[in-house]
């Protein structure tokens, strides 16, 4: 037991260092978790609103745990709209947030998450999608925004970033709903901080409209879906605000084999007028009655690998996947995820 403490306190130095993560405060941070049956397995990286780990429970196996100080901006709105979201865990395209958990005495909140393979940014980035795997991701994501507008739930922030997929069921996922919003009625309340990110954000939103619906988040997944068969993001004050005034079309590499896709699915997902923008199930059935795909297609999709430094049997090993670090997750070791390029040498951990 004294061996564990002393590797894992290794580790939450590393951390506590490189990231200016206060040591004392993770390891009690960690310690809880454990407590809660969720024990420590690696580093995933840091988020806007705190740190990511990898961790295992007898319940739900491997998950991701978002851990949000208290004190820091906005916290408790965020906890309080991801817990909301737990209503959604059994949605298929949206991820699974198992719990949320409020530690008083640590000033400390914690969201414990499905654990995915990667981003939609990652899935680009690797591999040149055909128009046929487009139409299948499109098709997820739109059923994905159908299941929040039924449940009364606008995220606000999508962008590829907040979408996960998950390489065994081929399966794409809206997450972080830190910034998402309940609406009552067909409209989000005008008193409401909506945020988001710029590139993706619908015109409305700009405008400081108090007519704001689910409809700006078919704006954000137009942007992104328009990103997928562009492959590389909408850069430059010509491209994010031309995108928003219906010129999105003048940035696209158009040809013979996504012209209709362009004309016929992004030009109603960004369309600058909110009541002629269509909506998710509209969308899905243009999608269903234009195009031919099958799900089937995205098992060709490739992951590239990211290596992992961790510490097995006392000794430092490169592992060339999270499979190959989850192997580990019942002995005694401690890893580091390499995917934000930690500058954790051999001599740093030892």
């Amino acid at each position: 037991m004294g061996q564990e403490q002393s590797k894992q306190n290794q580790v939450v130095s590393s951390i506590s260092k490189q990231f200016k993560v206060d040591h004392e405060q993770l390891t009690k941070q960690l310690d809880y978790l454990n407590k809660k049956d969720y024990k420590f397995i690696g580093y995933l990286g840091k988020g806007a609103f705190g740190l990511v780990i990898q961790a295992h429970s007898q319940e739900h196996g491997n998950v991701a745990i978002k851990i949000l100080d208290k004190k820091a901006e906005n916290a408790e709105e965020i906890f309080k709209e991801t817990s909301a979201m737990e209503k959604l865990g059994n949605c298929e395209n949206i991820v699974k947030i198992y719990e949320c958990l409020n530690c008083i005495k640590l000033n400390t909140y914690f969201i414990i998450n499905q654990l995915c393979d990667c981003t939609l940014r990652d899935v680009v980035e690797s591999n040149q999608l055909s128009l046929t795997q487009i139409c299948a991701i499109t098709e997820q994501l739109l059923k994905g925004l159908d299941q929040m507008k039924n449940f009364n739930v606008v995220h606000c922030d999508i962008k590829p970033e907040n979408i996960l997929y998950i390489k065994k069921n081929n399966r794409f996922v809206f997450s972080d709903f830190g910034l998402s919003h309940q609406i009552k009625s067909s409209k989000i309340n005008s008193k409401s901080n909506v945020g988001g990110t710029l590139q993706y954000s619908a015109p409305e939103v700009l405008d400081n409209s108090s007519k704001l619906t689910y409809k700006l988040d078919v704006f954000s997944l137009g942007v992104t879906v328009a990103e997928i068969i562009r492959g590389q993001k909408f850069e430059g004050y010509d491209q994010i605000f031309g995108i928003k005034q219906d010129k999105i079309l003048d940035f696209m590499p158009i040809n013979l084999l996504n012209q209709q896709f362009c004309d016929q699915l992004i030009k109603n997902m960004v369309c600058q007028s909110q009541i002629k923008r269509k909506d998710p199930q509209e969308l899905l059935d243009i999608l269903h009655n234009n195009f031919q795909f099958k799900q089937s297609e995205l098992s060709k999709i490739i992951i590239k690998q990211k290596k992992y430094l961790s510490i097995v049997d006392d000794q430092l090993t490169h592992l060339t996947s999270v499979k190959d670090l989850s192997k580990y997750q019942d002995r005694s070791n401690i890893s580091l995820d390499l995917r934000l390029k930690l500058n954790c040498s051999v001599n740093s951990i030892k």
